[in-house]
């Protein structure tokens, strides 16, 4: 593989890319039930919008997005989160 590439058959990355944006999007979603401390979600907010401006994290979000494999909360979080 070539460093920040995301080659068209590594469904191994995808999957765990999915994975990580699943888990982001329950962070934010218990933060929208005000469930967690303004502290966490500030500290879950930075480390998603750091992650996500990785070239192969951001390759593999519009992959996974093209493949409506992300729904509307994903979106909703990068826009809320990610200015």
């Amino acid at each position: 593989m070539q460093a920040g590439v995301l080659p068209e058959n590594d469904s191994a990355v995808l999957e765990n890319l999915w994975k990580m944006f699943n888990f982001y999007v329950s962070v934010f979603r218990q933060s929208e039930a005000d469930g967690l401390s303004p502290q966490f979600v500030a500290s879950f907010r930075r480390d998603f919008c750091a992650f996500v401006q990785k070239p192969l994290v951001a390759q593999g979000w519009d992959r996974l997005r093209a493949a409506d494999q992300l729904g509307a909360d994903q979106e909703e979080m990068r826009r809320r989160w990610c200015p």
